[in-house]
């Protein structure tokens, strides 16, 4: 089962009314009714992830080029986002060129990539790592790489956000 088949799943048995605004799966219309509050961007085919590793000047981890086969970057409850290609057409997820290029911690290794960031207040966000090993962290600040928080992998840092947030 793919990791977008169980997200499916998990948000399919939530009844409507608990989730106003809840989901945006773009061209997954069984989903229609629940919209926004989850938005999860078209995969990208082995065709476009060629292309995005080609023009990247940056490393891309193997466990992120995984997930780009479900769905091209993520945004979950505007809590966690993760980012993505803008290779694909059509609805675009912020580019993960910005979090390599723009935010990538003092100090983090060549063979981790930024991927997104996670709310940790009201006012203060961090940034995701992802290392080679599947392992994602979370650094407070670009000035330094300090990790705060781990994940053993992408998926459970997803799964694990949208649990909390239902």
């Amino acid at each position: 089962m793919t990791l977008r088949v169980e997200i499916f799943r998990l948000l399919e048995n939530l009844p409507n009314q608990e989730l106003p605004n809840a989901i945006g799966f773009l061209n997954e219309t069984h989903i229609g009714k629940l919209y926004y509050r989850y938005l999860f961007y078209n995969p990208l085919s082995e065709r476009e992830i060629s292309e995005f590793i080609e023009e990247s000047h940056f490393y891309i981890t193997e466990p992120l080029i995984n997930i780009y086969k479900n769905f091209n970057g993520l945004r979950v409850n505007q809590r966690l986002s993760i980012y993505g290609s803008l290779l694909n057409k059509g609805f675009q997820p912020i580019s993960l060129n910005y979090g390599n290029l723009n935010e990538r911690p003092k100090g983090l290794p060549k063979n981790s990539t930024v991927i997104g960031s996670l709310m940790l207040s009201d006012e203060s966000y961090g940034y995701l790592v992802v290392k080679d090993s599947g392992i994602v962290t979370c650094t407070s600040t670009p000035i330094d790489y300090d990790e705060i928080q781990s994940w053993p992998d992408i998926e459970t840092l997803i799964k694990n956000e949208i649990i909390s947030s239902l």
